[in-house]
């Protein structure tokens, strides 16, 4: 069946074409996402958070920093980096997210860093030098990382 006989059995009018007809029936794909924290308690949150920006966003939970480079790893062989990739920096096992970010941090379109130091501090107590990428401290307010997930997806498109 090819994409006019889909819009005319679809009642689709004249003056609507199989390719918009097949835009609206084929399945959205939606943003892929990695979240890398420890914390499983929190996976509801950020499911919620996620499912906000993109109801049809694809999201991975790992809790290690090992974990989480095995899986990106795995999406860049195939040439589909994540689209953002949200890690804790302190983690389960001997890494961090700030190793991760170093590593990756290209393995993604966006990057976000979050932890209960703010970022001042942490450059501090880490003497890291260079800028951090996008950072969001907790306690998570969702309002605020909505805005921030949102915006750097959007900047994807």
């Amino acid at each position: 069946m090819n994409l006019e006989n889909v819009a005319a059995n679809a009642g689709v009018g004249e003056e609507t074409s199989a390719s918009e007809v097949w835009k609206s029936v084929r399945p959205q794909k939606g943003s892929s996402v990695l979240i890398v924290e420890d914390d499983v308690s929190m996976e509801p949150l950020w499911s919620y958070i996620i499912d906000e920006v993109d109801p049809h966003a694809e999201m991975r939970w790992v809790t290690t920093e090992e974990a989480a480079e095995k899986m990106i790893r795995q999406r860049l062989e195939l040439g589909q980096p994540y689209d953002l990739i949200v890690s804790d920096i302190f983690l389960s096992g001997r890494r961090t997210g700030i190793d991760l970010w170093r590593r990756y941090g290209e393995g993604a379109t966006a990057f976000i860093l979050m932890s209960v130091i703010g970022p001042e501090k942490l450059m501090r107590m880490t003497g890291l030098h260079e800028p951090l990428p996008p950072y969001i401290q907790k306690p998570l307010n969702p309002n605020e990382c909505i805005d921030r997930v949102r915006n750097l997806l959007k900047n994807d498109e």
